[in-house]
């Protein structure tokens, strides 16, 4: 059973998504979980997850990796021995006979002993998913990666039920920052010059500000006769006519 709890410790899974994994879930150092074990009275099923969340990719430490190979070559030899009597469903963690394993039994009769035989605290198996979610966040993963890890619906929620170790990670955030800000800090300035151009000339000089004002409005440099007043030569047509009316 020692693939079973790696696997719980290092990935958070659930009992009921561990036991319900399937190999063709399993990509070299990447996992699916897709879907979970349950048990009724009418006996045993596989289901989808509850939430959309809990239905994840799960990145698979080298840890993870090496115990699913020894789970595979233990499940290679209990198939032999069995013979016939192998039921295969496809499943990572079965019994002697390729059955799913009861998980109601898991925690009292194989991961306690293990626990009292290594004078640790008897805890249940949800514990080693607790366990995970707390390592990770010691380590400063970010709590969005852990939460998608766990399948939780929101990282509030990872965050309110692993509150206990945020303020581990506020001091060491605070460490972080006396480290970077004692070093000396050095700045550099670079400035970027714009070539000037006869065709785009820099509009804080007053030549280009003449120009491009003068383009943008058409505003002729000298005054035309076409913009007189008509008042003017108006008037000198009335003029003429009286003179010639003289």
């Amino acid at each position: 059973m020692e693939p079973l709890y790696t696997l719980a410790l290092t990935t958070g899974m659930r009992l009921g998504e561990l036991l319900g994994l399937r190999w063709q879930a399993v990509d070299g150092a990447d996992l699916q979980v897709r879907v979970t074990l349950t048990r009724t009275a009418a006996g045993w099923s596989l289901t989808e997850p509850k939430t959309r969340m809990s239905r994840r990719r799960i990145a698979l430490s080298a840890t993870a990796v090496a115990a699913l190979r020894r789970q595979k070559a233990r499940q290679a030899e209990a198939r032999l021995l069995a013979g016939e009597a192998w039921t295969d469903h496809g499943l990572v963690f079965t019994d002697a006979f390729g059955e799913p394993l009861p998980g109601s039994r898991i925690t009292e009769r194989r991961l306690r002993p293990v626990l009292r035989q290594a004078s640790l605290p008897l805890i249940r198996f949800h514990d080693l998913r607790h366990t995970a979610a707390t390592l990770m966040l010691t380590a400063s993963v970010h709590p969005k990666v852990v939460s998608e890890m766990l399948g939780h619906s929101s990282v509030a929620i990872t965050l309110d039920r692993y509150s206990h170790v945020i303020p581990t990670m506020q001091e060491e955030a605070a460490l972080q920052m006396d480290r970077l800000l004692s070093d000396p800090v050095r700045v550099q300035a670079r400035v970027r010059r714009t070539p000037r151009t006869g065709k785009n000339p820099n509009p804080r000089s007053d030549r280009g500000r003449r120009k491009s004002v003068g383009t943008a409005y058409r505003i002729p440099s000298k005054t035309s006769h076409a913009s007189q007043p008509r008042t003017r030569s108006t008037s000198k047509r009335r003029m003429r006519h009286m003179r010639q009316d003289r």
